[in-house]
């Protein structure tokens, strides 16, 4: 396992969630359709990420990527900071990250075994998310749809905390190979953090 690897990786980490966060401080605009167009492209160019060849090019898009999320993040932010409990969801999301972390270093990658029935959950989630959407759009009494958010949330919260470990033992087994992906490699972490902040900050709300 290479340090200087997961080190740099970390880094880069870091630096996509601070891009991501001076973003969801400095809204373009948060009209509806726009916020619609801007959640279409930021998928687009995740996809586009993943497939590409490590280059400026990437990064630049990386940082998009961020600044994007960034961008999505802002309404979820603001109502936070409204009711002063970003500083606590902040501190939950982050002692999850590191615990999940630590459990991902120390096991002994049994969590890799686990893969296709994480994928499973999560396209469940996402099936389940979109039926509540049609379910809002459609009439369905608020209540029943708030109490299903949050049991949805509290679902995706257990489910992402598995994945911070799962994807901390992909980046001990990437660390292996002769060609580094440090985009690639922090991509998913990145993506676990801000859908536990997602979702954390949804059941504090």
């Amino acid at each position: 396992m290479s340090a200087s690897f997961i080190g740099i990786t970390y880094l880069h980490l870091l630096i996509g969630l601070a891009i991501t966060a001076i973003s969801s401080k400095n809204p373009l605009t948060q009209n509806s359709i726009a916020l619609i167009l801007e959640a279409i492209l930021a998928f687009v160019i995740l996809w586009v990420i993943l497939l590409m060849k490590p280059g400026p090019i990437k990064y630049i898009l990386a940082i998009f990527f961020a600044t994007l999320v960034g961008q999505l993040m802002t309404s979820l932010v603001k109502r936070l900071e409204d009711k002063k409990t970003l500083d606590d969801v902040l501190v939950i999301v982050a002692g999850i990250f590191l615990a999940m972390t630590a459990v991902g270093f120390y096991d002994n990658q049994n969590i890799l075994g686990f893969g296709v029935y994480l994928f499973a959950a999560l396209i469940g989630l996402i099936i389940a998310r979109i039926a509540l959407i049609i379910g809002s759009v459609g009439g369905a009494p608020s209540q029943s749809i708030s109490s299903i958010n949050t049991i949805l949330s509290w679902f995706a919260t257990v489910l992402f905390s598995i994945y911070v470990a799962y994807d901390t033992q992909r980046l001990k087994e990437e660390s292996r190979l002769s060609k580094k992906d440090y985009v690639n490699s922090s991509l998913g972490l990145f993506l676990d953090f801000i859908n536990l902040f997602q979702n954390v900050g949804d059941i504090v709300e």
